[in-house]
């Protein structure tokens, strides 16, 4: 018997000790995720808004050592980044629901509702094919400019289809389309789901280019 409870007692303690360690590499790699992450400031004229900024700090969130952290830690990381007033518009935002009951995804979606681009990704692009130099503007400074302008296209994610449907709309040139062409643009912006974290972006039915004829019909 007293064998028997010594062993108890020494599978116990080392019970104990690999949880306490496990406990404290995650508390360690909590904070080593976390202070890789700015802290998020949201300034629209100036191009920053949540989108961007969760596209950076995403790549922390899926590196080695924020595999050990749960979801809601790493929801936790995103709401100790936000400045106080964005945390209480947020948190106004969700009522009746508390912060730490939403999802990941579900943080990440309602913080780009609030803080996330103005304009959908297919207008963002049409624009971008309409880019022209400016009256005294010199050529280093248009480089400057197309480069944050192609940032904003997000090429990686421009597929077949989504060619077609620019081409389209582009294609719609002179006064006796302006209608369409603002109709058109209108509705992709109701349509389009803005992009999550790596891109998680999926186009809605009528911005396939079959899609916006019926709509211009």
């Amino acid at each position: 018997r007293r064998e028997t409870a010594l062993l108890e007692a020494l599978a116990n303690l080392n019970t104990s000790g690999a949880t306490l360690a496990t406990s404290s590499k995650m508390s360690s790699d909590f904070q080593d995720v976390s202070s890789q992450i700015s802290q998020f400031t949201y300034n629209p004229e100036e191009r920053a808004n949540f989108d961007r900024w969760i596209r950076r700090a995403e790549t922390v969130l899926a590196s080695d050592k924020a595999q050990n952290i749960s979801d809601a830690d790493k929801s936790a990381i995103i709401r100790s980044k936000l400045p106080i007033d964005e945390y209480h518009q947020f948190e106004s935002h969700i009522l009746p629901k508390k912060p730490q009951e939403l999802e990941l995804k579900d943080t990440i979606k309602q913080l780009s509702r609030l803080f996330g681009r103005k304009e959908s990704l297919f207008s963002r692009r049409f624009r971008a094919w309409q880019t022209e130099i400016k009256a005294e503007e010199s050529y280093m400074a248009l480089a400057s400019r197309i480069k944050r302008i192609a940032d904003d296209f997000e090429g990686t994610s421009f597929t077949r289809e989504d060619l077609q449907s620019q081409l389209f709309v582009q294609a719609l040139k002179g006064t006796q389309h302006s209608a369409i062409r603002k109709k058109l643009l209108e509705r992709t912006d109701e349509l389009q789901e803005k992009p999550y974290a790596a891109s998680h972006f999926s186009a809605a039915p009528a911005l396939t280019v079959d899609g916006l004829a019926d709509l211009a019909c």
